[in-house]
């Protein structure tokens, strides 16, 4: 099923997007002092909220690593990997610059927006991480497997 506006097929739980989904899962279900003293707020599913913001710097660092967007590298097409959780929308975008004698030329931008937010699935930790599945599966089938970073 497509799940976009775009042409990529959603993916809903395998290969790399399930294990992104369960390193979520398992930063987002355990507590840190930073995660509580975040979160320590009078409101309902504040706590929810602090541990997906959490996730979300997880997922983003796990990405720019599982996508080679830092560091290293040879003179071949460079990958970016954005992604925007929000509380009413999840976007990514996909960026592949080429180098060039005048710096880096932007050759494609693929943009993926999926509804609902964050802030719909506050208090289902799991339920809010899938939300994000098939945002990582279109980064997986815009990025080449060997554009990704071991």
């Amino acid at each position: 099923s497509f799940d976009r506006i775009g042409a990529v097929p959603s993916s809903r739980g395998g290969g790399g997007v399930g294990r992104l989904r369960d390193l979520i899962l398992s930063s987002s279900s355990s507590s840190s002092s930073w995660g509580y003293h975040f979160s320590h707020h009078d409101g309902k599913g504040s706590r929810s909220v602090a541990l997906l913001a959490a996730a979300l710097v997880v997922t983003v660092l796990v990405c720019f690593g599982m996508f080679g967007a830092i560091g290293g590298g040879n003179a071949e097409a460079r990958h970016v990997v954005v992604f925007d959780a929000g509380s009413t929308g999840n976007r990514v975008h996909v960026f592949e610059f080429e180098p060039t004698g005048d710096g880096p030329r932007l050759v494609q931008e693929v943009f993926h927006a999926a509804k609902p937010g964050l802030k719909e699935r506050a208090d289902d930790p799991r339920a809010a991480a899938a939300l994000l599945d098939p945002l990582v599966a279109t980064a997986l089938a815009t990025v080449p497997a060997r554009a990704r970073k071991r």
